[in-house]
């Protein structure tokens, strides 16, 4: 009796053991990605020689709780959100977000004075830039929508130059994550123009 169960308990293990391996060898692999900043032919705008010797500092970037994981958010419905196991952020989406807006703004400006916090003494900071990402909704086949509010400070972060809404939509044809991911970083790419032209006519 005694080696009857014992036979019966090694079965069981090694079901369950052979179960575990064919359940994590037929798992889809996690996919990775990355906002990209523009390419340097793209840049239209050509900083003056005084922009040169400003200096731009990317402060803090908020974005809503639903957005701040790994995993990509898609919207599956007017009120529905998906959040994707299998396809993720590379790394925080906050720090991807201020490095791209930092690395638009150099291409535009013309300078390479722009930096990601944490930057140098605050006193050596011309102009403070705050972002916060109201909405960035996927629906996969149609659109990327983001909404952005932000102000841009002077005088150590005490002083209000602009303050400003923008909203930028691009068009997704496939339900593929690279070209939703692609779209994404276009939407970036229009919200760097934007605050680039402002920062302009501030100097």
């Amino acid at each position: 009796m005694k080696n009857y169960a014992g036979s019966f308990l090694a079965r069981f293990i090694l079901i369950g053991a052979l179960t575990l391996i064919l359940g994590c060898a037929s798992t889809p692999p996690s996919n990775f990605y990355v906002l990209n900043s523009m390419e340097k032919q793209e840049t239209q705008q050509k900083g003056s020689d005084a922009m040169q010797q400003v200096t731009i500092g990317i402060g803090s970037i908020e974005i809503p709780d639903y957005l701040d994981r790994a995993q990509i958010v898609i919207r599956s419905s007017r009120s529905e959100l998906k959040v994707d196991e299998f396809n993720r952020w590379a790394g925080s989406l906050k720090e991807n977000i201020s490095l791209v807006l930092a690395e638009n703004l150099s291409l535009l400006l013309s300078t390479a004075r722009v930096f990601a916090h944490p930057w140098m003494p605050d006193d050596a900071v011309n102009y403070w830039l705050h972002v916060e990402i109201i909405r960035l909704d996927v629906i996969p086949g149609d659109a990327v929508t983001m909404k952005a509010h932000w102000t841009i400070l002077g005088d150590r972060g005490k002083k209000e130059y602009i303050t400003r809404t923008s909203e930028f939509t691009e068009t997704v044809n496939e339900n593929s994550y690279g070209m939703i991911v692609a779209a994404m970083s276009r939407t970036f790419e229009g919200l760097s123009r934007e605050i680039a032209s402002a920062i302009e006519k501030l100097k």
